[in-house]
C-alpha cells in the first residue's frame, strides 16, 4: 500500500465498496453464498432427462457460449476504454481457431478449441485435486481478459455488469485488487474475477444460458507482467499449493 499514491488507494476503497454493494444486494435475490456457485445444466425443450454436468458437457457448453463472450466482453471494453484478451499465453501468443456456424451443441463437438476456453489439461487438474472431482465447482471454462488502465474503468465495468440484466448476469465477484487480499497467494498478480451467466438468441438457441463462464477485469501494469514465463510459475506456484493441500507429494 506505500507504493500507491492517495488517489489509487481512494480508487481501490471505492471498488472494494462496489463489490460489496453488489454482493448485499445479490445476496438479498439469491438463494446460497454469492461466491458458491456451480455449473448447472438447462432444462431441455425435449422430453427426457437433462444432461449430467460431466466436463465433456462443459466443454461442448463453453463452446456454445464461446462467441457470445466474445461479443459482451467486446461491448464492455467498448463502454469503458478497456481493451480484449482472448485465451491463455503460450510463447508469446494465443490460442485462436477459424469457427463454422452450428446449430447444436454436438455439432460444435468437432470444431477445434475455441480461443476462449480453457485448456482441457488444466481443467482436469482442478477437477481432481481442487474440487474432489466435482466438475460443476469449475467456472473458468470459458473466458476472456479485458485490460483497462485505471480502477475508475474497472468499477465502471462492474456497475454496466451489475444493470445490464438483459445480455449478462453477474453471478459472483472476487476482488483481488482488494488491500486486504493476499497477494502472495497470486505471485502478487492482481484482478477482479467475475462470474458470469452470458444470455444471447444463440445462448438460448443452443440451451446455454446456465453456463458459468469468466470475465477477469484487469490493470495494464499486472498484464504487462503476465508473461509466458510468469505465467508458468503463478501455475506451478498454484499447483503446488494445490497438491499439498490434497495431501499428495508433489516432489515425486
Amino acid at each position: 500500500e506505500g507504493l500507491l499514491d492517495e488517489r489509487a488507494i481512494h480508487d481501490l476503497h471505492l471498488l472494494k465498496e462496489s463489490v460489496l454493494q453488489i454482493e448485499r444486494t445479490d445476496l438479498n435475490q439469491q438463494k446460497g453464498s454469492f461466491h458458491t456457485h456451480r455449473q448447472t445444466v438447462s432444462k431441455s425443450s425435449h422430453a427426457g432427462p437433462a444432461p449430467a454436468v460431466t466436463l465433456d458437457y462443459l466443454y461442448l457448453q463453453a463452446k456454445g457460449v464461446a462467441d457470445s463472450l466474445e461479443e459482451t466482453a467486446e461491448d464492455l471494453a467498448r463502454k469503458c476504454g478497456g481493451k480484449v484478451h482472448y485465451g491463455e499465453v503460450v510463447d508469446g501468443a494465443v490460442h485462436s481457431a477459424e469457427w463454422k456456424r452450428a446449430d447444436t451443441l454436438l455439432q460444435l463437438a468437432h470444431e477445434p478449441r475455441h480461443r476462449a476456453i480453457k485448456d482441457p489439461e488444466r481443467a482436469i487438474f482442478k477437477t481432481i485435486y481442487m474440487y474432489g472431482g466435482d466438475v460443476s465447482r469449475i467456472k473458468d471454462i470459458c473466458r476472456v481478459r479485458i485490460e483497462f488502465s485505471r480502477i475508475s474503468q474497472i468499477r465502471e465495468c462492474l456497475r454496466i455488469m451489475h444493470r445490464q440484466k438483459k445480455s449478462l448476469v453477474l453471478v459472483s465477484v472476487v476482488n483481488r485488487l482488494d488491500l486486504q487480499d493476499a497477494a502472495l497467494d497470486n505471485a502478487g498478480y492482481r484482478d477482479v474475477i467475475c462470474s458470469v451467466n452470458v444470455l444471447s438468441d444463440r445462448t438460448r438457441e443452443l440451451q446455454c444460458t446456465n453456463h458459468l463462464c469468466e470475465i477477469q477485469l484487469t490493470l495494464t501494469p499486472f498484464l504487462n507482467l503476465l508473461t509466458p514465463e510468469f505465467h508458468k510459475r503463478l501455475l506451478r506456484l498454484r499447483n503446488i499449493r494445490t497438491l499439498g493441500s490434497a495431501g499428495v507429494n508433489w516432489h515425486q
